[in-house]
C-alpha cells in the first residue's frame, strides 16, 4: 500500500466571527493521473450557513498527488452541523483531480464529518 501523510497549512484562511479550528484530511485516489498541481478551492456548508471559499494553494506546498493524504489545519466559523463540503479546482485549472476521501474534524470537539 502506497500512502504518504503530510501536514500543511492553506495559503489563506478567511477570518470572520468566532473561528473554530478544524483539520481537513484529503486523500487523493490511487489511480493513474488522479493528482493535481492546481490550487483547490474548498467551501464548507452547515446548518447555520457556509464558510468563505478556502484556497488550498500549490504555492504554499500543498500537493494532491496520487495516493497521498494531506492534513490541512483550517479555521471556520460555527456553521452548526456540517452538511457538505464542496471542493473544486481553481479557475484556470486544466488538471483533473480525483479525490477518494475528505474528512473534516473539529479540533475542539473531535467531531468528524466524512
Amino acid at each position: 500500500e502506497r500512502q504518504v501523510t503530510v501536514e500543511l497549512k492553506p495559503e489563506s484562511v478567511h477570518e470572520f466571527g468566532s473561528m473554530i479550528p478544524h483539520v481537513l484530511t484529503v486523500t487523493t485516489a490511487d489511480v493513474e493521473d488522479a493528482g493535481t498541481e492546481c490550487d483547490v478551492l474548498v467551501k464548507i456548508f452547515g446548518e447555520k450557513g457556509a464558510s468563505e471559499q478556502i484556497k488550498l494553494s500549490s504555492n504554499s506546498g500543498i500537493r494532491f498527488t496520487r495516493a497521498m493524504t494531506v492534513n490541512i489545519p483550517i479555521e471556520i466559523p460555527d456553521l452548526g452541523k456540517i452538511t457538505r463540503i464542496r471542493a473544486e479546482l481553481a479557475e484556470g485549472g486544466s488538471n483533473n483531480w480525483l479525490w477518494e476521501k475528505m474528512v473534516l474534524k473539529n479540533s475542539d470537539s473531535q467531531e468528524e464529518f466524512v
